[in-house]
Parts: C-alpha cells; structure tokens; sequence
C-alpha cells in the first residue's frame, strides 16, 4: 500500500537531495503515523503535488539541484498546489535567512539533523493547527517572530520613561539572542540591562537602550 494513500496515516511529502538522509528518515518513520514520500529534488515535488494531496511538506533549505526548498516555498505560495503546512529544515546558524521563509508562508523552520523522534508529534501539532511548541520541537523562527513586538515594547517604554518593561525586554533579549545566533542583540541587551536599573533618564542609559533598537532593526531590515 502507498503510505500516502492509508486513511490512518499524515500524508507527508519530505524533499531532501542527499539519499542516506531519505532512506533513513523513511526507515524511522515506516512504523509511526506518518505515511512518508521522499523526493529528491523540487520539481519531483511538485509533480507529485499536481497529482496527489498531501497533509504536509518538509523540505530542506538547500538542495543541489537548480531550485531549493525556499523556491518551493514560493511555487506553494503562488497557487492552488498545496494548502497545508510546509516546513523547512536548515542547518544555518544565520537566523537572518529565516525571515524570508516565514513570509512565504512557511509554517516553521527546524534545525537539522531533525529529530525522527519527535517528528511524527511535530507533524500531527501542525496539521492539528497547534503550535509545535506543544510537540516539544525547537523552532529558530520564533525569536524572529518575537523581535518586533520587542522593538515595539522597547520604544513605548522609552517614551514613558517605563524601566520595568525596558529592562524585561532587554534581559530577555539578553538571555536569548545569542541563542539563535544573534550576539550582537544580545551583548547591547546585556550592556544596558544595568544601566536601565541604574535609572531610565540619564544619557547613557538612553544611548544603551538606542543601541538595542538599533541592533535589532538591522536584523530585521537585513532579513
């Protein structure tokens, strides 16, 4: 039986170009509630796509061939070919090539090697319409989701002079930036945590708090 095809498994269509990695993500799988099928490259993708459904679509980021998973993304994105979840696996450090991804439409973007593991729970959280967050996964779009609701608690406390909200915001821009790759956030948070509690009107602590706006509006007009 085609997995695809039984009523009690997700239908999932998985674009990965380096062989081992479908065979083995297919072998971990066989047993569990996803029905996998394993492509190579974005035009098998999207054949298949033009003549079967699938729940959800897992591509890698980077694929040898003339088109990757973020230009698969974009054919999703530009018609009718598939409605459900797409995720996109990447072993980047560089956080700033997300953005892009998560504005196509792509429902999460994981780390590599992905966990088979956790996998068939990840998948269920999506089609389900829940957070993967829920699945225990570890999505690296989720600061960038976060960071313009940061820039913009940051800039109101500024101007209501708000010390408790301006230092929230830093501590947890301190503490988790460098995380997801972003230490330059993350070392201008931490200078001016100290200085914030030291008190909001003084120049320096005006200074501190602009470099952390700064820093985080380079990353996300970078992205």
């Amino acid at each position: 039986m085609n997995p695809t095809s039984d009523p009690n498994r997700i239908a999932v269509l998985y674009v990965d170009d380096f062989e081992p990695e479908r065979l083995l993500l297919t072998h971990r799988l066989r047993e569990t509630s996803i029905g996998l099928t394993a492509v190579s490259s974005v035009d098998e993708a999207i054949d298949l796509l033009n003549r079967r459904r699938f729940d959800v679509v897992i591509t890698d980021l980077h694929l040898s061939g003339a088109r990757s998973g973020e230009d698969l993304l974009r054919v999703i994105a530009g018609g009718d070919l598939h409605q459900g979840p797409v995720v996109v696996l990447t072993g980047e450090s560089d956080v700033s090539r997300l953005m892009p991804l998560l504005a196509l439409g792509a429902s999460a973007v994981l780390s590599k090697p992905i966990d088979a593991g956790a996998l068939p729970e990840i998948v269920a959280a999506l089609v389900a319409g829940r957070s993967i967050d829920e699945a225990g996964a570890f999505d690296v779009g989720h600061l960038f989701r976060a960071l313009p609701g940061c820039l913009e608690d940051l800039t109101r406390a500024v101007e209501r002079r708000d010390s408790e909200t301006a230092a929230r915001v830093c501590r947890d821009l301190a503490s988790t930036a460098s995380g997801y790759g972003l230490t330059a956030i993350s070392r201008q948070a931490e200078q001016a945590v100290g200085l914030i509690c030291a008190g909001m009107t003084t120049p320096a602590t005006g200074e501190a708090i602009d470099r952390v706006i700064g820093a985080v509006r380079n990353v996300l007009e970078a992205a």
